[in-house]
């Protein structure tokens, strides 16, 4: 897979999102490596999900999330991702645990099937609001009534990536990436990843934006903002935006 920047700002809304399962899947080893350890963001499940709950794991990737729920909650867990190489990390390092190959945007789950969702950095990878919001509708249609879920997202403002935004504007602002492609927003860029700088699409996000997703059954419980570590107070100096929903 090699796709320039211009050549990826031209793509379509499917082709985009075919796009970033291809990158996914060409990064997997190298993605897998810098993602070996429990992140910690992961401390913000430890007073939200009982013991023995069903939980999805939506954008599992290698599976770093299943020992820490394991070990913690005695969960019932499922791992999907559209990437099939990290599906397949996931399965061999742990076998035990169940993984599957699918679509965010059409969850093979029947409805009201989970007790609690999670999916971490994976809503900012899906281009266009429509599908961001069609994200959301699955979470909702597969939790149980008072399930609850958890959803992290890159803010807009993090260091990291706000230097790339800057970067894009100046190349529009000289004619160098297409002007009117309307999957492209403002606050949405490539950002490279490994030896072979690999393009990745990501849209940053705003608390007002991601809250705005959130429609009934659902009920927003509460926006945190965090670092690696821990939570801050002032969302634009964070890395993450996390919501805590549950369905009414």
């Amino acid at each position: 897979m090699t796709k320039s920047n211009s050549e990826i700002h031209r793509l379509s809304s499917d082709e985009l999102r075919s796009y970033v399962i291809e990158s996914y899947d060409s990064i997997a080893k190298e993605w897998d490596i810098s993602r070996s350890d429990n992140r910690a963001s992961f401390f913000l499940l430890r007073d939200r999900i009982s013991k023995g709950s069903k939980v999805l794991d939506i954008g599992c990737g290698n599976g770093r999330l299943f020992p820490f729920l394991r070990d913690e909650f005695n969960v019932s867990y499922t791992g999907m991702d559209n990437s099939k190489e990290l599906i397949e990390i996931a399965k061999k390092r742990y076998p035990e645990a169940s993984f599957e190959v699918a679509d965010a945007l059409a969850l093979p789950y029947e409805d009201e099937t989970f007790d609690f969702v999670t999916s971490f950095a994976v809503l900012h990878h899906i281009p266009g609001e429509l599908n961001r919001q069609k994200f959301v509708e699955e979470i909702t249609r597969v939790l149980k009534p008072n399930g609850k879920a958890l959803i992290t997202v890159w803010n807009v403002f993090q260091p990291r990536y706000i230097k790339y935004l800057k970067w894009r504007r100046l190349k529009k602002i000289f004619n160098l990436i297409p002007k009117k492609n309307p999957e492209f927003s403002s606050q949405d860029a490539l950002i490279p990843f490994g030896k072979n700088k690999v393009p990745r699409y990501v849209h940053g996000f705003t608390p007002n934006e991601l809250s705005s997703l959130v429609h009934s059954p659902l009920g927003i419980d509460e926006i945190c903002f965090t670092t690696k570590e821990e939570k801050m107070k002032r969302w634009k100096k964070t890395y993450n935006l996390c919501l805590f929903v549950t369905k009414k």
